[in-house]
């Protein structure tokens, strides 16, 4: 059954409509890469190497990004990696080899580990409490 009940915060409405076109962007954006370079001829192994170089990154990063969200606050970090993604987002259409693409997946890795990070330490307690409230009370059946 489809809960009845509203999201009454509005901010808690704004953060999850942002995280679902977010996810929606990430999903086109791994589903079309791909396509794009079979289009540029790149090879399979080559694609898939071009992937573990993404993968790699987001790992990496993700693991200081903890101590860089402590040092700078979660605020900074976000905005450095949001410039940082939209710069290697801009620079991808760019490239046409195999050279250029790799450095720019993994550079656009490097934004997207500490982004994670950053978003998770940075909502305050009591926003977090604010969403988990708001999204059990939409599920639960009215009475």
């Amino acid at each position: 059954m489809i809960p009845k009940r509203a999201i009454a915060d509005r901010n808690v409405k704004i953060v999850y409509a942002t995280i679902l076109l977010l996810g929606v962007a990430y999903g086109a954006s791994l589903s079309v890469t791909p396509l794009e370079l079979a289009a540029l001829d790149f090879k399979k192994q080559q694609i898939g190497t071009i992937a573990i170089w993404f993968a790699g990154g987001i790992i990496a990063m993700s693991i200081p990004a903890g101590a860089l969200v402590r040092r700078i606050s979660a605020r900074a970090t976000l905005v450095v990696c949001v410039l940082m993604y939209a710069l290697a987002v801009a620079l991808f259409p760019l490239q046409r080899t195999y050279a250029g693409v790799s450095i720019v997946r993994a550079y656009r890795a490097e934004a997207r580990g500490p982004l994670t990070v950053a978003e998770s330490l940075g909502v305050p307690p009591e926003f977090q409490r604010a969403m988990v409230t708001a999204a059990s009370d939409a599920a639960e059946p009215s009475r």
